[in-house]
């Protein structure tokens, strides 16, 4: 979130993820990036693998988005947020 209120809104996803980058070594965090995870199906491995952009302590997934606008139902599922969404400066 540190990233976001910095940045602002209307960059792109590798903008944020760098800047994540920089706020987790800055706090600490222990992190990998861009892990590419094997996947399977019914127990017949897939050849398209899964990258998470953040594993955080081994064990934590982060997925980053970038998108202009979150839709109403997204916005009552995200359990984030740095401001209301009406806030003048909260992106729209």
């Amino acid at each position: 979130m540190e990233a976001h209120k910095v940045l602002g809104c209307g960059f792109l996803e590798a903008i944020y993820q760098e800047s994540l980058a920089l706020e987790l070594t800055e706090r600490g965090i222990p992190y990998l990036r861009e892990v590419e995870m094997p996947v399977s199906y019914k127990g017949q491995p897939l050849n398209t693998t899964y990258r998470a952009d953040f594993i955080c302590y081994d064990t934590v997934v982060v997925e980053l988005k970038a998108i202009s606008k979150l839709a109403a139902p997204k916005r009552l599922k995200s359990s984030t947020t740095s401001k209301p969404p009406d806030h003048p400066s909260a992106c729209s």
